[in-house]
């Protein structure tokens, strides 16, 4: 009998714009993505936003791990309306995934480009040289760059916080 596919799914939320990718963890390859881009304002832009993210999670159902992006403490006018975005996120994960990491922007940033004051156009770069991926949109190019974090994460029983004191790419960290 074959094992069924195994899933990660990264997510980058934002008021707006919520990029999701979902990456096979044996190929390390796009299974699927979204753009989600609420239109409406209050409830209906949270119901909305949850179900489109519910529609992706539940096409793949093997997700073993769930990935999103902290809070930007430099969005201060949209405060309340990312913390009621970011909610609907961490409980969807929470729900169709085995596990749920967040990771903060800056670990993000070193993960990817090598320090953590990286540009938006530093980690698309980054990511088109190191996976030949390249995106246009920053919501997306984060949730695949969250994708392949957590994919790095799950292969060296790792978790963000393992990240703040380690070599920008997890091949350099030595296992303890």
């Amino acid at each position: 009998m074959q094992k069924p596919n195994r899933y990660v799914v990264g997510v980058d939320q934002s008021a707006n714009h919520t990029g999701v990718v979902i990456l096979d963890v044996s190929t390390r390859r796009v299974v699927d993505q979204a753009l989600i881009e609420p239109q409406q304002r209050g409830i209906d832009r949270l119901e909305y936003v949850r179900g489109k993210l519910y529609t992706l999670l539940n096409a793949h159902p093997w997700c073993v791990l769930g990935i999103h992006e902290g809070y930007s403490f430099g969005s201060v006018h949209q405060s309340f309306l990312l913390g009621e975005i970011a909610g609907i996120v961490k409980l969807a994960l929470r729900d169709r995934c085995g596990r749920v990491e967040e990771c903060a922007p800056t670990a993000l940033k070193k993960y990817i480009a090598g320090h953590g004051a990286a540009t938006k156009g530093n980690v698309r770069d980054a990511i088109n040289a190191r996976w030949g991926v390249h995106y246009r949109d920053d919501n997306l190019a984060d949730a695949y760059a969250l994708a392949q974090l957590g994919i790095d994460l799950l292969i060296q029983h790792q978790t963000p916080r393992d990240l703040r004191d380690a070599p920008a790419r997890p091949s350099e960290a030595k296992r303890v």
